[in-house]
C-alpha cells in the first residue's frame, strides 16, 4: 500500500471511510511484509511487467488490430503489445517527417501490418521491407549465433504469403527479397524517417545500420527490436560499437527494444 494519500495513491482510491484505517494499518505493518505484497500489474508479458499506466490497454482499436494478427509473431500468438505500442508510436512520430519507412527483418509481417493499419502512411510515403522471406541466412553468423541455431531460423514464411497478407497496402510497399548483405548494395530507398531493425544477427544488423544511418533524416528514428534480449549479445555489441563514435545516444527500454533518434 501507499503511505501517501494524494491523488493516484492506492489508499486514496479507497472509500473515504476506509482511508484512515488503511493509513493506520500501513504504519503498523513491517516494511518487509509490505515489500512482500506483489504489485498489481497492469501488464505482464513478453519478459516484462509493469504496474504503471499502459496506454494501449485503453485503446480498443489498437487491441482489435493487434489480436487479429497476434498469431503471426514467431511462436505466436504472443502478447507483445508494449513492443508493438513503442514501434507504432515511433511510426506516428515519424509519419510527417520527410522520407520513407523501412523494416529490416519482416518475418510474417505482423509489425509491418500494425504500422500500416494502425498508423498508416502519408500520401506518397512508402514502407520498404527487407528480408530473405525464407529465414535467417547462414552468411557471416558469429560462433555464438551458429551455436544458437540462427541459421535457417524463422523460415516459416514466404514472400507469396507476405504479399497476400499485406495486399491492402500493396501500392505503398516495396519488397526487397534476399540477404541484406547483398540487397543493400543494389536497393535504394531514398531518405528515411523510420527504420525498424529486427535481423537478430550481428553482421546483418551492422550492414543495415550502415545503410540506414546515411539515409535517416534529422529527427528520424531507429527502433531495434531485441537489443536487450538474452541471446542477442553479439548484435547488441555491434549496435553499441556503431554509435560509440557517433553523437546519438541509444535509449534501451524494458521491453528489450532500443531507440535511436538521428541528430
Amino acid at each position: 500500500m501507499d503511505t501517501v494519500r494524494g491523488k493516484g495513491a492506492r489508499i486514496a482510491r479507497l472509500p473515504s471511510i476506509l482511508q484512515g484505517p488503511a493509513s493506520n494499518l500501513r504504519r503498523l505493518l513491517p516494511a518487509r511484509l509490505l515489500n512482500a505484497i506483489p504489485p498489481r500489474y497492469s501488464y505482464k508479458s513478453d519478459g516484462m511487467a509493469t504496474a504503471h499506466f499502459s496506454p494501449f490497454l485503453e485503446d480498443a482499436r489498437f487491441n482489435q488490430l493487434f489480436w487479429r494478427i497476434a498469431g503471426r509473431w514467431a511462436g505466436g500468438p504472443l502478447d507483445v503489445r508494449w513492443r508493438v505500442w513503442v514501434l507504432t508510436q515511433c511510426a506516428r512520430q515519424c509519419k510527417n517527417l520527410s522520407g520513407d519507412l523501412v523494416e529490416f527483418g519482416v518475418y510474417r509481417g505482423a509489425s509491418a501490418s500494425m504500422i500500416l493499419s494502425y498508423i498508416g502512411l502519408r500520401d506518397g510515403q512508402r514502407l520498404h521491407l527487407f528480408d530473405t522471406f525464407s529465414g535467417i541466412p547462414a552468411t557471416e553468423l558469429t560462433e555464438a549465433e551458429v551455436a544458437a541455431g540462427f541459421s535457417g531460423h524463422l523460415a516459416d514464411t514466404s514472400i507469396i504469403d507476405l504479399k497476400e497478407f499485406l495486399a491492402p497496402w500493396r501500392d505503398q510497399i516495396s519488397f526487397v527479397a534476399g540477404d541484406v548483405l547483398q540487397t543493400t548494395t543494389a536497393a535504394e530507398t531514398g531518405p528515411l524517417s523510420l527504420a525498424h531493425v529486427d535481423l537478430n544477427a550481428a553482421r546483418a544488423t551492422k550492414v543495415a545500420l550502415d545503410y540506414v544511418y546515411l539515409r535517416l533524416v534529422s529527427g528520424g528514428m531507429i527502433v531495434f527490436d531485441d537489443y536487450g534480449w538474452a541471446g542477442y549479445e553479439d548484435q547488441r555489441a555491434v549496435i553499441d560499437d556503431f554509435f560509440s563514435s557517433r553523437p546519438e545516444a541509444i535509449l534501451a527500454l524494458p521491453t528489450g527494444q532500443a531507440i535511436v533518434v538521428r541528430l
